[in-house]
């Protein structure tokens, strides 16, 4: 491989390969998360019949999310009519440098589909990804911020860090809001063998894009950097190797999402808002997506 790791910014030669030289590199192969770069620089093989991921499924959820952008925020008064709005967060259990990162993922889903949207049940989008070695005083500040920023509730892998987040007091408002911030909702999830069910681990995520049910958001193929990264764990997916941090907090938003749901039997109570029939149809609601964006 030209890289240490898939998403580096240094080769691993820097006397042959420069910061700028591997950057233009990356482009020229379609950029970062792309099949040929995880080919030619990262040598990860791609054989589709192989693959939980083949990318006839990345395709599909590229196409489904075109001009679709990553959102910063999404008013609570503002989410369209029958989804819900839920975080996942994969926490990195070290802040080295050569440690795993904490990634934070938002999902918009529509849990009965929308006949007005034309999405199917079990309909996603991705709005945000954030990711990083952070401390767990950082990850705290993040976690809440995010659930302020769409006003939902954030599903945290269980682990030490995890309870240590719902116990620490939630950060203070910031100086330039008059508003105080309400604390996050943050609950547990729950990982084990549960990451190779066949039916909801994190290899079924293929099933729903395959289906048409997830959103990758891209303006033609370009993507958000953090979207890049989350192609290409994708791309490297291996049952029972280490899991993409990004790709793990997106599994987790979804499976808390499926607890948030009516279709999946889930006993949570969360406010769903309104019924199928949107409040815009859906070309308003991408317009929307891209006009945030800007």
């Amino acid at each position: 491989p030209l890289r240490a790791h898939p998403g580096a910014k240094v080769a691993l030669w820097p006397s042959r390969w420069t910061p700028e030289s591997l950057a233009q590199r990356i482009a020229d192969l379609g950029g970062e998360g792309s099949v040929e770069v995880a080919r030619q620089l990262d040598a990860v093989p791609q054989n589709d019949n192989s693959l939980a991921f083949p990318e006839s499924y990345i395709l599909r959820a590229l196409e489904v999310g075109n001009d679709v952008h990553v959102q910063p925020d999404w008013p609570v008064d503002q989410i369209p009519e029958g989804a819900i709005i839920i975080g996942g967060v994969d926490i990195a259990a070290s802040e080295k440098a050569t440690a795993d990162e904490s990634a934070i993922v938002v999902l918009l889903l529509f849990p009965k589909g929308s006949l007005k949207y034309g999405y199917p049940p079990g309909y996603y989008q991705i709005l945000w990804i954030e990711a990083g070695r952070w401390a767990t005083p950082e990850t705290h500040r993040r976690v809440h911020d995010v659930a302020h920023r769409f006003g939902c509730v954030m599903y945290v892998e269980d682990n030490g860090v995890q309870r240590f987040l719902r116990q620490f007091p939630a950060p203070p408002t910031p100086a330039n809001e008059e508003e105080p911030r309400r604390p996050a909702v943050v609950l547990p999830f729950q990982t084990g063998a549960n990451k190779l069910s066949p039916t909801q681990g994190v290899a079924s995520l293929g099933y729903d894009m395959s289906a048409g049910r997830v959103a990758i958001p891209n303006v033609g193929g370009a993507v958000d950097e953090q979207v890049g990264h989350l192609l290409g764990e994708l791309r490297m997916f291996a049952p029972g190797e280490h899991y993409g941090d990004r790709l793990m907090a997106l599994w987790i938003a979804r499976e808390g999402g499926r607890k948030h749901s009516a279709y999946a039997g889930g006993s949570v109570d969360v406010m769903v808002v309104g019924g199928d029939d949107g409040a815009e149809d859906r070309d308003e609601l991408g317009e929307r997506s891209t006009r945030r964006a800007g």
